[in-house]
């Protein structure tokens, strides 16, 4: 007598399969008999959230029947999840799924191919009951009715709630009376994300979340208005011990209400972003600021802060890196003023654990103050991704020598600067992990310098992207020597070479500019008007 396996075995077998993203394997187990069938729906089911119309978007197909066929197999997958809810269909697929992303049922219904047939076929039978649309004035009848797009999504979320016990993740534009309803219904909450902070206005929230969603560990919503008040950042405090990440978008109105996030201290990744970029927190509101500083540097687990749009932004960001119980891996500061580089900068070296390193504010212009950045940079060992934008104008050969003699392990690198010639790409070839290299600034780069560098290449930098965004229109590449090079690149490492030159005036009169091309300049005349790239 044969003895078959047990059950436990085909579960994690498709668990497996799931975790190696082979959902052609899993298709295939579940059309194999009735053993593997449950277990293999069971993981497809789990994962339905990484087949979208977002992740297949219309754009990137390639015909509009193409778009036409996406649409329509997400269709079919939102048509069965919601029949299994309503129980119609053999098994309780509802039942398996862990994420609820309305954000992409809502970008089916509004997608240009959701209409006719497609459209028709999805509220047949039993979903005739969610087809809500628009009412329409006597003048416009003769047209096609329009869908009530929120309120068939609201509806569609009512009933999933109500019947995934294993929800872990709920993403879309949910309103407050909707979070209200659904919160009791989801136990096993741990990562929410909203559109608008509204939705967390209504004054039962923050008590609902506290009692229902114990396991609560990340919170984002992308705007947030007046409607959300102190009550409900308050009520994360009771999330402090579980909320590990969180990402906020900020206006004018929310921004002083900050401060009451302080008993998320638990946090190991923030977001924030000031939407409006004109309240210089540490100028017109100190006292809030002081908050948020004392907020951010009692959150010792955190690794990963992102600071958009804040003006104080490098002020902010400096105790947190001076912080000695704090170890950041992700850094990015942004719209920072002038006047707090320094600070900022010299903090940067008390990091040697970050990794991801963006920051973007006005040029450094000062010999001392270059200096000290680069010093600073030199001493994260550690880095992988250095993006700096607008702060490296000015830097010139010998500062990316320096960065690249001591930042061995970086694969990204984007960089501004100054006439960069071809020693810039003499440093940058002993890079030996380097994927992608994009210079923003002026460059000199000549023909031999990039057939020199990139015929030095090796193994590490298989798929390089080399981008030069504003070469020398005079001493630049013509057409013929940039396809030879694409083709060097292309044949060495498998790379790609983007390619642009500088058009328009130069933001500092070159060397031997004369009196007559300065005054030309002045009058904003271009000098390589007409010229093609």
């Amino acid at each position: 007598m044969v003895q078959s396996l047990p059950e436990d075995i085909f579960y994690l077998v498709c668990d497996e399969l799931l975790e190696q993203r082979d959902f052609g394997t899993l298709f295939c187990c579940c059309t194999t008999g009735k053993i593997l069938a449950l277990p293999a729906l069971t993981a497809l089911y789990r994962a339905q959230h990484l087949s979208s119309v977002k992740s297949d978007s219309s754009e990137e197909a390639a015909s509009l029947a193409e778009q036409e066929r996406v649409v329509q197999k997400s269709s079919i997958l939102w048509r069965t999840i919601i029949r299994s809810a309503l129980g119609k269909t053999i098994f309780p697929y509802c039942k398996y799924i862990k994420a609820l992303d309305l954000d992409d049922f809502r970008h089916l219904l509004e997608d240009d191919c959701f209409r006719g047939k497609i459209a028709s076929n999805f509220f047949l039978k039993e979903l005739k009951d969610f087809h809500y649309t628009l009412e329409t004035t006597a003048k416009w009848k003769s047209r096609a009715l329009r869908l009530n797009i929120s309120k068939i999504v609201e509806a569609v979320g009512d009933l999933l709630v109500s019947h995934a016990p294993l929800l872990d993740t709920v993403t879309g534009q949910i309103s407050d009376s909707a979070l209200v309803r659904w919160i009791p219904k989801l136990q096993n909450l741990q990562f929410l994300k909203l559109w608008d902070g509204r939705a967390l206005s209504d004054d039962r929230t923050p008590y609902l979340l506290h009692r229902h969603c114990s396991k609560l560990e990340a919170l984002a919503f992308y705007t947030c208005r007046i409607d959300l008040g102190a009550e409900s950042l308050l009520a994360l405090n009771c999330h402090g011990k579980s909320l590990s990440n969180l990402e906020l978008q900020l206006n004018n109105d929310a921004i002083p209400y900050m401060g009451y996030l302080k008993g998320c201290t638990s946090l190991e990744s923030l977001k924030l972003t000031d939407i409006d970029k004109t309240i210089d927190l540490e100028k017109t509101q100190n006292d809030v600021f002081l908050e948020v500083v004392s907020w951010l540097t009692k959150s010792h687990r955190l690794n990963s802060l992102v600071l958009n749009g804040f003006r104080s932004g490098a002020a902010l960001a400096t105790p947190v890196l001076l912080e000695e119980s704090i170890r950041l891996e992700y850094l990015e500061v942004d719209n920072y003023a002038q006047a707090d580089q320094n600070q900022l900068h010299q903090a940067l070296e008390n990091q040697p654990s970050i990794q991801r390193l963006t920051l973007d504010s006005e040029p450094v212009e000062f010999r001392d103050d270059l200096d000290l950045l680069i010093y600073s940079l030199c001493q994260l060992k550690e880095l992988r991704a250095l993006k700096l934008i607008g702060v490296s104008a000015m830097f010139n050969d010998n500062h990316i020598s320096a960065l690249c003699e001591q930042l061995e392990l970086l694969e990204d690198f984007y960089v501004g600067g100054l006439q960069l010639t071809d020693a810039s790409l003499d440093s940058i070839v002993h890079l030996r992990n380097l994927r992608s290299i994009a210079f923003s600034g002026i460059t000199t780069f000549t023909m031999g310098g990039l057939l020199n560098f990139v015929s030095r290449l090796g193994p590490g930098n298989r798929g390089l992207v080399l981008a030069i965004d504003n070469a020398d229109p005079e001493l630049g590449l013509s057409e013929e020597e940039q396809m030879y090079v694409r083709s060097q690149l292309l044949g060495q490492v498998d790379g790609r070479l983007e390619y642009t030159s500088l058009r328009g005036i130069y933001p500092f009169p070159q060397p031997n500019q004369g009196k007559e091309k300065a005054d030309k300049a002045d009058l904003d005349i271009s000098e390589f008007e007409g010229e093609s790239d």
